[in-house]
């Protein structure tokens, strides 16, 4: 059995003194109360809190609650030691004892510091759905673990396991890291700009062939030189305006293909390096 030996300022005044016995006390309280007195010389926590939780049934003391406390917290059980704590400051105690009780609640919950780089994350501490505050924070946790997550707009958001020693300031401290650019995100929508452009590119191209066939037929029916010349004129127009169209299309509809069918991180294929989108087109470079 693990021994938890009591001891300091707050043992003298909530422990030492209220063990012994009192005459106002009832019979049955008081055996309870020797019987947690003997288990605490045992080193035995749980049989201690269970006859002072007794003994307070019997007799509703405020002094068996301060006592669970000081068990409580002796045995690492932080939670209800402060739970008992303050029920035993809700009695009203006199003076001395109240300082005792409040000096154990400052212990139990110890005062730090939670600080983010850069500055401004809300602090959610334990899961909660609301934030404790911004940091830097400066607060009080309850002494054994936590789990505190950081968040800030435009960063990823920090988790950190916290461990919280009774009577021990503590600080925690964590650099936030940039959200990554969604480089996928601005390639696809240049595929789809490079295809969607190409299309209507072929497109223009096919309507420029059209009338390049139809100032042909013209050129071949003409009656004189000069509709000869006009038609021969319109269908070099046409064709050469036609064939850049139709090279233009095709430079695009494979340019955005190639964006949107290879991850941004994918290494280039052998002899092609890039697509380079720019202001003045679409680009290819590679190694041949």
């Amino acid at each position: 059995m693990r021994s938890f030996p009591f001891h300091g300022l707050l043992a003298a005044a909530l422990i030492a003194a209220p063990l012994a016995p009192a005459g106002a006390t009832p019979a049955e309280g008081e055996a309870l109360l020797m019987k947690a007195e003997a288990a605490i010389r045992e080193g035995d926590s749980t049989r201690a809190v269970l006859f002072l939780e007794q003994a307070y049934a019997a007799d509703p003391d405020p002094r068996y609650i301060a006592n669970l406390g000081v068990v409580y917290e002796r045995s690492g059980q932080y939670a209800e030691a402060a739970d008992a704590f303050e029920r035993y400051l809700a009695s009203d105690p006199e003076p001395s004892k109240r300082a005792a009780a409040e000096s154990a609640l400052a212990r139990l919950r110890p005062e730090g510091l939670i600080v983010s780089r850069p500055s401004g994350a809300a602090v959610f501490i334990d899961g909660a759905p609301e934030p404790a505050g911004r940091t830097p924070l400066r607060t009080r946790l309850l002494a054994g673990p936590h789990t505190v997550r950081l968040a800030l707009d435009g960063h990823l958001p920090a988790d950190a396991a916290l461990a919280v020693e009774a009577g021990q300031g503590f600080q925690l401290e964590r650099a936030l890291s940039p959200e990554p650019v969604d480089a996928g995100g601005d390639r696809r929508l240049a595929g789809y700009l490079l295809v969607g452009g190409g299309a209507a590119a072929l497109l223009v191209g096919g309507g420029l062939g059209w009338l390049t066939a139809d100032a042909l037929a013209e050129r071949d029916a003409a009656a004189s030189s000069t509709a000869f010349l006009d038609a021969q004129n319109r269908a070099n127009l046409y064709g050469w305006s036609g064939i850049l169209a139709g090279a233009v299309g095709l430079g695009a509809v494979a340019a955005g293909s190639y964006l949107l069918v290879t991850p941004a991180d994918a290494p280039a294929e052998a002899g092609v390096d890039a697509v380079v989108v720019g202001p003045g087109g679409v680009g290819l470079t590679g190694r041949f």
